[in-house]
Order: C-alpha cells, then structure tokens, then sequence
C-alpha cells in the first residue's frame, strides 16, 4: 500500500522519497576529509594511516575506502607483502568493525585501530613493501602501496 502512495505522489509531481534517492553527503565529505598520509590505493580508493600516542602506547588508525562492506566482531588484519613474501601482519585492537557506505560513489569507509607499541613497522616507513591486504571475516582487499 504503501509504495502505490509513493508511486502516485511521484506520478502527481511529488518527490520520491525512495532511500535509493538519498545522497549520503556525510560519509562522501568524511571520504574526502580523511586525515593522516595515504600509503596504498586502488581505483577510487585507499589507505591511509595516522598515528598516535596515548601515554605509553601508539597506535595506528587505518582509514579504508574501497569497494568491500564488513561488519563484525572479530576484527581484521593488514598483511604486508613484497611479492609473495609477507613482511609484516597487523591485528586491529578495535574487534567490532563496521564500514559506512556512500551511496554517491558506492564505495565504503572503514576505520580500524592497530596498538603498534614495540613493534617494527620498517616495512612500512620504507615502503618495502608491495602490497597490503586488508582482511575481515573471509574478505580480502588488495591495495597497491604509494612508492
């Protein structure tokens, strides 16, 4: 009944009201404002990285947009790879991870968090690396690292 009333109004003139119609303006301005240096990118997307220092401890944001929706309790991991040797694997500290999507471009952004205290991360600063695999609950995203 109720999409024969949307139908009718958008037949009179009215305005469709369908959530396939609303522009998600919030996640697309959050995609472009994101902070910290870009390392990796695929088309329409990429990692960035920002870190911080809360007393004792560094940590890692890691800022997605790519083309894979995840959402779960379990967390993720970044895989360092040069070639088809990994030099590196990263455990997200966050456990509960769920990506916001943008209708506009109908890409996703996900945000984790990684602890890095005491952890040698020279494959990242000297960007040895080739590749970096974003995975989450059987899902796999490959991004190209920035030389």
């Amino acid at each position: 009944m109720i999409n024969f009333l949307k139908k009718a109004t958008v037949a009179l003139g009215g305005i469709d009201t369908s959530p396939k119609n609303h522009k998600d303006n919030f996640v697309e301005t959050l995609m472009n404002q994101i902070p910290g240096e870009k390392i990796a990118e695929i088309e329409n997307g990429g990692v960035w990285v920002e870190f911080i220092e809360l007393g004792d401890y560094e940590f890692m944001d890691v800022h997605l947009v790519g083309f894979e929706k995840y959402k779960t309790f379990e967390g993720a991991e970044l895989v360092f790879k040069s070639g088809s040797i990994e030099l590196g694997k990263l455990q997200s500290d966050t456990k509960e991870i769920e990506s916001h999507h943008s209708n506009i471009s109908n890409r996703y952004l996900t945000t984790v968090n990684i602890e890095i205290t005491n952890l040698n991360l020279d494959y990242l600063f000297d960007r040895a690396a080739e590749t970096v695999g974003f995975t989450c609950k059987n899902k796999t995203e490959i991004f190209h690292i920035i030389q």
